[in-house]
C-alpha cells in the first residue's frame, strides 16, 4: 500500500495507532497527528492565490498558521450552499485549523517526538494522561479535516472579485464537482453562513 501524505492519510494512521492501545503506539500516533496538522495547513496555504509559487515550510506551524490567517481572515467554520439553475443544491464546508490545534501540537506533541527522559512502568498514570491528550488532539484534527473546501469564502474589496473555490474531490461530493464543471461560465448562487457548531451529523470516529 502506498504511503499517503495528505492530511487525512496521516489522520487515518493516527487513528490506527491510537486503537492499537499499546504504550509505544502513542508515540507513533503523536507523529502522525503532528504531520496531519502540518499537511492540513500546507493544503490550505497552497490553495490561496496569494501564495502560488511560494515555498511553504509545513514544519513551521506558527508561521504557516499566520500566513493562512493573514489572507483568509477566517477562524470559524464556513458553510457554503450551492444552488444551481437546474434546481440542484449542494453544501460544502471549510473547517479551519484553529489556534488551539497549533498550540496542542507545539505543547503536547513535540516532547513525544524525541527520546523519553525516563522509564515508566505500564501502570504509570502518565500513559493514560498522554492517551487522553492525544485523543483530544485527534478529535480537533478530525474536525479540521472534515471540511472539503480548502478556502473559505473570500471577497477582494479592491478587485471586486471572489477568490476561486478549491474543493477537494471526495466520495460524497462528486455530484457537486460535476455540477460546478457543468456550469462553468454561468451564474449560480452560493449562500454563505458561519455556524457556531459543526453539523450534528458530524460525529468523530474515535
Amino acid at each position: 500500500m502506498a504511503y499517503g501524505t495528505a492530511a487525512r492519510d496521516y489522520l487515518a494512521r493516527a487513528r490506527a495507532a491510537l486503537q492499537t492501545g499499546t504504550p509505544q503506539a502513542l508515540f507513533y500516533a503523536a507523529y502522525e497527528l503532528r504531520c496531519c496538522i502540518e499537511a492540513r495547513q500546507a493544503e490550505y496555504t497552497e490553495a490561496l492565490l496569494a501564495y502560488e509559487g511560494t515555498k511553504i515550510r509545513p514544519w513551521k506551524l506558527g508561521e504557516t498558521n499566520q500566513r493562512i490567517k493573514s489572507k483568509s481572515y477566517n477562524a470559524t467554520i464556513a458553510r457554503m450552499r450551492f444552488k444551481f439553475p437546474d434546481g440542484t443544491t449542494f453544501t460544502t464546508y471549510h473547517t479551519p485549523v484553529p489556534d488551539q490545534l497549533v498550540e496542542f501540537a507545539e505543547r503536547s506533541l513535540n516532547h513525544l517526538l524525541h527520546c523519553q527522559p525516563l522509564f515508566r512502568e505500564d501502570e504509570d498514570p502518565w500513559w493514560q494522561k498522554t492517551r487522553d491528550q492525544l485523543l483530544r488532539g485527534y478529535r480537533m484534527c478530525w474536525l479540521a479535516c472534515e471540511g472539503d473546501s480548502l478556502v473559505p469564502p473570500l471577497w477582494d474589496a479592491r478587485t471586486k472579485k471572489v477568490h476561486p473555490g478549491r474543493i477537494e474531490v471526495r466520495e460524497h461530493n462528486g455530484p457537486l464537482i460535476d455540477a460546478i464543471q457543468r456550469y462553468v461560465g454561468e451564474r449560480f448562487r452560493v449562500e454563505v453562513s458561519y455556524p457556531d457548531q459543526p453539523p450534528p451529523e458530524w460525529v468523530c470516529d474515535l
